[in-house]
């Protein structure tokens, strides 16, 4: 029981380490945003509300089960506020908005790219997209209740939102791949503006006022004080008076003979036979 209990809880915790990340559901939002608002005819303030319910349902499913769960509920309900009644009733027809989410074969399916390719959008991004960051569903208050009060009758009887434009689908220098980083920067001023104070008039040379160096005479002066004389031989030390001026003699030593005296002549000792002496002759 213990090891099903392990294994269940490890199987959760790979399914919710794939919930999306803001990017991926902030550009999956969008795009799906933009085909609701192309089908069911939204105005403006619709295409926004609704870009921001999308993305606080994909925001909150973080397993499986959340798919058609309580945000799949509070995602429905938001969508009745906001949308006319045949509007909401073609949101229910059409399969690729009432579920757009799956999860088959490990993976987050997005249904929505079985109708449309990823390159096409029909409209500029909604203005909600550079601000909002979800978490409306999570309130006690909904604050879709009397949000819309413009929501047309039928479909092409009002003003939509902008045409898509690609090369400013949000603002200018936005690609539709990457709306997860805007860099919409205003217009730089030219380089070269012709309102730019005139420089004052500079002289083509400088002046020649300037003044002149004092006169410096080509040798220096020769009234240098001179060197006093110096001999050209030195004067000799005076001896010493005390100091003998040589050395006494030492001694001389008395010479060693030239041979020395011959020591005396040993005596032959006598030879016995057999090299001993006889037992009587030894003292």
């Amino acid at each position: 029981m213990k090891r099903i209990l392990i294994l269940a809880l490890t199987a959760m915790m790979a399914v919710a380490a794939n919930a999306l990340v803001f990017t991926d559901a902030q550009r999956e939002a969008l795009f799906l945003s933009d085909k609701m608002a192309h089908e069911l005819d939204l105005t403006n303030d619709q295409y926004e509300a609704v870009f921001e319910i999308n993305l606080d349902y994909y925001m909150s499913v973080n397993v499986a089960a959340d798919l058609f769960g309580p945000w799949w509920n509070r995602r429905n309900a938001d969508m009745k506020l906001v949308l006319s009644k045949w509007q909401y009733e073609k949101f229910m027809q059409l399969e690729y908005f009432y579920k757009p989410l799956l999860w088959q074969s490990d993976a987050w399916v997005f249904v929505i790219y079985t109708h449309y390719a990823r390159t096409v959008f029909f409209f500029a991004w909604p203005p909600g997209y550079y601000t909002y960051r979800g978490g409306y569903n999570r309130l006690d208050v909904n604050i879709y209740v009397d949000r819309i009060h413009d929501k047309p009758d039928g479909p092409h009887h009002h003003h939509g939102p902008e045409p898509y434009d690609p090369h400013h689908p949000g603002g200018p220098d936005h690609h539709p791949d990457h709306p997860d980083k805007p860099d919409h920067h205003p217009d730089k001023p030219e380089h070269h503006p012709d309102n730019k104070p005139d420089k004052p008039d500079m002289p083509e040379h400088r002046p020649d006022n300037k003044p002149d160096k004092p006169d410096v005479p080509e040798h220096r002066p020769d009234n240098k004080p001179d060197k006093p004389d110096v001999p050209e031989h030195r004067p000799e030390k005076p001896e010493h008076p005390d100091r003998p001026t040589t050395l006494p003699d030492r001694p001389e030593r008395p010479e060693r003979p030239a041979t020395l005296p011959e020591r005396p002549a040993r005596t032959e000792r006598p030879n016995f036979p057999g090299g001993r002496m006889p037992r009587g002759r030894r003292r």
